[in-house]
């Protein structure tokens, strides 16, 4: 404990004062300290959780022992896209070429489809 220095006025009541206050001041910031790591430990503890859920390593459900129903189901999952859209392949009598262009299951139904007025391309219609 350090020596007793007393104020100008000569007070050790004011020395006593200044240092409760001080301590008073300290116990606020202790007690702010405290919740400020009990927040940032939520937060790790929450990463954490995320993060060990996220590594964990699961036994794949879907195998080449798989019915072909579940495989299918599992790429349309991961590759999901427009349902209504499909591709079709072609070649061309005319010049031999070969490939493929879209098609939409609403081709030609009128009033859904407005080909040839339209092509499938430029159609912005959710029909098609």
């Amino acid at each position: 404990m350090g020596a007793v220095v007393l104020n100008n006025d000569g007070s050790i009541e004011s020395q006593i004062k200044a240092a409760e206050k001080e301590l008073a001041n300290l116990n606020r910031r202790k007690i702010q300290l405290e919740n400020e790591i009990r927040h940032l430990r939520n937060i790790q503890h929450s990463i954490a959780e995320k993060t060990s859920s996220f590594n964990q390593k699961t036994k794949p459900s879907i195998t080449n022992e798989s019915p072909e129903d579940k495989k299918n189901n599992l790429f349309r999952s991961l590759f999901r896209g427009r349902e209504d859209v499909f591709p079709k392949r072609f070649e061309s009598k005319r010049t031999g070429k070969s490939g493929y262009q879209p098609v939409c299951r609403n081709e030609w139904i009128r009033p859904l489809c407005q080909k040839p007025k339209i092509k499938c391309g430029e159609c912005d219609t959710d029909a098609c």
